[in-house]
């Protein structure tokens, strides 16, 4: 399948869940999660995943020593619904966990900088045209499911990891049989399925 086409059906597939859900509903905020998307470019692939860091619930967290300054940093300072943006904090830093150490501090201010943005434009930023499926994949599982006390969370969650590891050079680098995304993905998709952002 060609990008555009895998785009229209990542798309079609979210709308006509969010249109579904939706239908018995009186309020209007699921449509904010329909991802925008940009066209990947390879100048942007400013960060590298540890290809030896095992991908796991443990390591893709906001908690451990290694992020949880910057969290603690970014955790209930910003706009934008506060628990959605807290969310999304928490999903790109949870990506962060899994870069090589000398470039967590350079994720640091580049998270810093995107949150002022969407403080801002008050819209979640635009996913890797490479990442939508997962994105997609995700955001289906959540809307699926029966926790609707969680979905804004969840989804705002997904937004933050899927729009963070569109600027990732090694995603689809195999590691023991699965590429680094594929591990990503499904501990994102469980978690999307369960209705939350933990494993605890």
């Amino acid at each position: 399948m060609t990008t555009e086409i895998v785009y229209n059906f990542d798309l079609e597939r979210a709308q006509i869940l969010i249109d579904y859900q939706m239908g018995h509903l009186e309020c209007n905020w699921l449509p904010v999660f329909k991802p925008l998307v940009r066209p990947h470019d390879e100048t942007l692939e400013l960060f590298t995943l540890d290809p030896h860091l095992l991908v796991t619930p443990d390591t893709f967290n906001n908690l451990t020593p290694k992020v949880l300054g910057h969290y603690n940093s970014f955790y209930g300072t910003n706009g934008l619904g506060g628990k959605s943006l807290d969310a999304f904090t928490n999903g790109s830093v949870s990506a962060m966990n899994l870069l090589l150490d000398d470039q967590v501090e350079h994720a640091g201010a580049f998270l810093t900088m995107q949150l002022e943005r969407m403080k801002d434009s008050l819209v979640f930023p635009a996913v890797d045209e490479l990442c939508l499926t997962d994105y997609t994949d995700a955001l289906v599982a959540c809307l699926s499911g029966d926790e609707m006390t969680t979905w804004n969370e969840v989804l705002a969650y997904n937004a933050g990891v899927w729009w963070f590891l569109g600027f990732v050079s090694n995603l689809d680098v195999k590691v023991k049989g699965r590429t680094l995304r594929q591990k990503i993905a499904k501990v994102v998709l469980d978690r999307a399925k369960k209705g939350t952002i933990y494993d605890f």
